[in-house]
């Protein structure tokens, strides 16, 4: 099976609720009035499904395994990538 691949990927990296942003996942009344705040990441344009070492792995996709890194603040021990 092979993924759709895009050129820009968003991540939700904090939400705005009236003119008030916040990293905390907004849990009140009413969840539907967040807006997401996204930061676009660069896609990547290839079949990464095979790959099996990190070091392998196409640029964009490394960086983007960073950026969660910093955004979590814990390093990324396991990548899945297929079945």
């Amino acid at each position: 099976m092979q993924m759709a691949v895009k050129d820009e990927i968003p991540v939700c990296v904090a939400y705005e609720i009236d003119g008030n942003t916040t990293v905390t996942f907004p849990v009140t009344s009413l969840p539907e009035a967040a807006e997401l705040v996204d930061k676009i990441l660069s896609g990547w344009k290839c079949d990464i499904s095979r790959i099996r070492k990190y070091s392998d792995l196409p640029s964009d996709v490394r960086r983007h395994v960073a950026f969660m890194e910093e955004v979590i603040g814990i390093p990324v021990r396991i990548i899945s990538n297929g079945f």
